[in-house]
């Protein structure tokens, strides 16, 4: 009993100095991992080093150096005689073999989250995901793994005209979701790798990540559903069967899709450009698989189906150029002078900032309006995605005081009355 005690004392003791120095090492990485972040040129580079600084690192370095320090310690200890060798189910054992769970737990828990994303993988999932883990590290540490093995081996599931057992299925569904999310993964990393990509347009860009993220999908299935042992010659069958349901119930979106990659081979649309569609005018924010959003200064937004842009006819405003052209209308009062009203407007539109410097206004005279002589002034914007509002306030302002100062008169409606016949007037008592 004495010697159990002091076998026990001197591994609780073990463990404390082991948790003291994963600590110590621990912390140590963590301020370098800082350090690095403050000095790091690139984004992704400072991204890296700072996730190696937060708390939910610290807890995995943590766990996996406490891991590691005690294993040490079950090495050692025997080899110098400062402990008898250890049997499988002593506590410093298993206090190792419990933060390599917790440490695996973590780096799964940070893969699933940056494949599926924080709400898609939230509370819910989160709960699931623990308690299949925790159970399953349980069976593991407890050595009952090949008894839970047999035992769901021998429970049959009647499929077709086969049959597959509990743990093929189970073991199945696992690698195949650990596939695709590994494939989600992947292809979030070349999405990012391909935006980066300073020397390719905004719609090669989009073409070959969506081409990229297929390409991914698509072995992660086929690697999936070989190592979970499915017969691939049902892909077959599956592909006939998707390709009948193309051809008649969903052709619309089948559609939509090709024509996704078509305006981004063209380049007939791309982002950012200033288009119109059914009197909704706008810029092009994205290109999605099945449709297009464009928004417009008013922060509204038109999605439109992508065969629209192919079958339909739309105006893009900054298909040959981003600048566009635009008018501006004076009316001045006929005894006034004309040519000075066209100088005035001409320089009270000149003035304004986002115009092209290379092209100056023009003005004429387009109409001789009842109330006025109309003049059109054009002028060539830079940007137009950002609207024409102040600029034609800052004309409108300077040809108005410009013209109270030449003694230019704007003319305004008038409108007479003329009573036929008497008036009775009935005064009040």
């Amino acid at each position: 009993m004495l010697r159990f005690l002091q076998n026990y004392a001197l591994e609780l003791t073990a463990i404390a100095i082991c948790i003291l120095l994963a600590a110590f090492f621990t912390y140590w990485i963590r301020v370098a991992a800082r350090r690095a972040a403050k000095a790091a040129k690139t984004p992704l580079s400072r991204k890296i080093a700072s996730f190696w600084g937060t708390t939910e690192a610290f807890v995995m370095l943590m766990s996996i150096n406490a891991a590691g320090f005690v294993f040490a310690w079950i090495v050692a200890a025997p080899a110098f005689r400062w402990y008898p060798k250890p049997g499988p189910y002593t506590i410093d054992r298993l206090f190792a073999e419990v933060a390599i769970a917790l440490f695996g737990y973590l780096v799964l828990q940070n893969f699933f989250i940056g494949s599926l994303g924080p709400k898609v993988f939230g509370k819910v999932l989160r709960a699931l995901y623990a308690v299949i883990f925790w159970v399953i590290a349980a069976i593991v540490i407890a050595g009952m793994m090949p008894v839970t093995v047999k035992t769901l081996s021998a429970i049959t599931l009647p499929i077709a005209s086969g049959k597959v057992d509990l743990w093929e299925a189970m073991a199945g569904t696992i690698t195949v979701i650990f596939c695709l999310c590994a494939a989600n993964w992947l292809a979030r990393l070349t999405t990012r790798a391909v935006e980066a990509a300073h020397e390719m347009t905004p719609n090669a860009k989009i073409v070959l990540a969506r081409l990229l993220r297929i390409a991914i999908y698509a072995l992660a299935v086929v690697f999936a559903l070989g190592v979970a042992g499915i017969d691939l010659t049902v892909l077959s069958v599956l592909g006939g069967a998707i390709g009948v349901g193309v051809g008649f119930g969903l052709q619309k979106i089948a559609a939509n899709y090709i024509s996704g990659f078509i305006i981004l081979a063209d380049k007939s649309v791309k982002i950012g450009d200033l288009v119109e569609v059914s009197g909704f005018n706008g810029t092009v924010k994205e290109i999605n698989t099945r449709y297009s959003v464009i928004r417009n200064l008013a922060a509204e937004e038109l999605i439109v189906p992508n065969e629209n842009f192919i079958t339909g006819a739309f105006k893009n405003l900054s298909y040959t150029e981003t600048s566009t052209v635009q008018s501006i209308v004076f009316t001045v009062a006929y005894g006034a002078d004309v040519n000075a009203a066209i100088d005035i407007a001409i320089e009270a539109v000149g003035s304004q900032a986002g115009l092209l410097p290379d092209k100056k206004p023009s003005a004429y005279v387009s109409a001789l309006g009842d109330d006025g002589v109309d003049i059109t002034v054009w002028f060539w914007v830079a940007e137009p995605q950002k609207g024409t509002a102040r600029i034609r306030s800052g004309a409108y302002r300077a040809a108005l005081d410009a013209f109270k100062a030449k003694g230019i008169d704007i003319p305004y409606q008038t409108r007479d009355i003329h009573v036929s016949g008497s008036l009775a007037i009935n005064k009040g008592k």
